[in-house]
């Protein structure tokens, strides 16, 4: 995956396209989402479905940095969804 083209992503989900003050730190919670979801069974592949997820999971983990809730259920639907896949051997 193209770490470089998911932060850019990334910033802009967050409205911070201009900014590289938080390049260092993203670039780490994409790291640590990545190993996360492979933790959790999901091994992300190259493809546009996967990299959405991956965005979309690092805005969150981003967002609630300094919250207690848990994943909003469209969030917890997609990363289940991802996960069946893999389990059913369908294509990403």
């Amino acid at each position: 995956m193209d770490k470089q083209k998911i932060l850019a992503m990334c910033k802009a989900r967050l409205d911070r396209q201009y900014s590289n003050l938080i390049d260092d730190q993203l670039m780490d919670r994409i790291e640590a989402c990545e190993a996360e979801l492979a933790r959790r069974g999901i091994h992300l592949q190259d493809t546009p479905d996967d990299v959405m997820l991956l965005v979309d999971y690092v805005v969150f983990r981003y967002g609630a940095r300094d919250k207690l809730t848990g994943e909003p259920e469209w969030l917890r639907i997609a990363i289940r969804e991802r996960w069946l896949n893999d389990r059913a051997g369908g294509e990403v």
